[in-house]
């Protein structure tokens, strides 16, 4: 299979994670558009720690033999031509390059569009205080939304923060984690909670990826919640690395978002860190392990890059 991967070229967590997993696929061949060097190994990591989240958890990790980089005129040769079976825009609202043609060649199922925006086209959030707070303007979200509503008509959307009145018109889709990044076993516990705690920037002193995940990996819980969307690629770090996420208010959170996430399973486990004090051994390692094998079948990339093509009518065989 071959899949033309069209993006802006920055950094960026959700596309990524579905670029990563196409790349474990068995037999499939991604082409990009533009130089993703931060995704492919053998980088520096002075490098890395320049581009958006220091390159944590992403970056860095696809083997170099797979980047397969086109210029303009070998993308529209090959367009033309049906050289590639799937077309993936992964950053539509910065760029739709080759649009035109790839309209006029490739049929609605086979053109796909990724929304990876922290908004759900609302303009509100609910506050802490459980008060409406204007979020977005107005203006900009209602333009947003009739340009997300184009797009289903060329081709099918994926949308990270989706409501649930747009849900016949755009699949759910979610973060994910490579499955390197997961631990094979529950590490041993050294403290109760680890260092990052979300909204205070002074706990934020990790410069090392390695240091940053041995933390979740040596504490029991990791403190995570929703931001400006609900999704946040450190709710598949702690889990990744064994540590349990006290997401405190996921009970809140709407059907159609975090759709693969383990919520049910985390609201059990919220309540058990409320009353740690009184949490056994065994119980805290149950449940962890419960997770961990939950991330590991469900949320890593090389999932999510065959939800995508399953979505979309091609069916991934291992």
């Amino acid at each position: 299979m071959k899949i033309l991967f069209i993006t802006f070229g920055n950094p960026d967590y959700l596309s990524g994670a579905l670029l990563h997993g196409l790349c474990t696929l068995k037999d499939t061949q991604v082409y990009i558009t533009r130089n993703l060097w931060f995704m492919y190994k053998g980088n520096d990591l002075k490098n890395l720690k320049k581009i958006y989240g220091k390159g944590f958890s992403y970056a860095n990790r696809i083997p170099k033999d797979k980047k397969k980089l086109l210029n303009s005129d070998e993308t529209i040769q090959k367009i033309k031509t049906h050289f590639f079976d799937v077309i993936i825009y992964a950053n539509p609202m910065y760029c739709l390059d080759f649009l035109d043609i790839v309209k006029k060649e490739y049929d609605h199922n086979r053109i796909v569009f990724l929304d990876g925006g922290d908004y759900d086209f609302n303009l509100t959030y609910m506050s802490k205080a459980g008060n409406k707070v204007l979020y977005f303007n107005p203006f900009e979200m209602a333009q947003l939304y009739k340009f997300a509503k184009k797009l289903t008509q060329i081709g099918i959307v994926f949308k990270r923060e989706l409501r649930k009145k747009d849900r016949n018109i755009m699949y759910p889709i979610s973060f994910a984690i490579p499955e390197e990044n997961i631990v094979n076993k529950v590490p041993k516990k050294q403290k109760k909670t680890a260092t990052i705690i979300p909204g205070d920037t002074s706990t934020y002193i990790f410069d090392e990826e390695e240091a940053y995940f041995k933390d979740y990996r040596i504490s029991m819980w990791g403190y995570t919640c929703k931001k400006a969307g609900w999704d946040c690629l450190r709710h598949y770090e702690i889990l990744a690395n064994g540590c349990i996420p006290y997401f405190y208010d996921i009970d809140k959170c709407p059907e159609t978002i975090l759709v693969n996430f383990p919520k049910e399973m985390i609201k059990k486990t919220n309540k058990l860190y409320e009353n740690s004090g009184d949490i056994s051994l065994k119980e805290y390692n149950d449940n962890a392990n419960e997770l961990l094998e939950f991330t590991r079948k469900n949320l890593t990339t090389h999932v999510m890059a065959k939800y995508v093509l399953n979505k979309i009518g091609i069916e991934v065989r291992e």
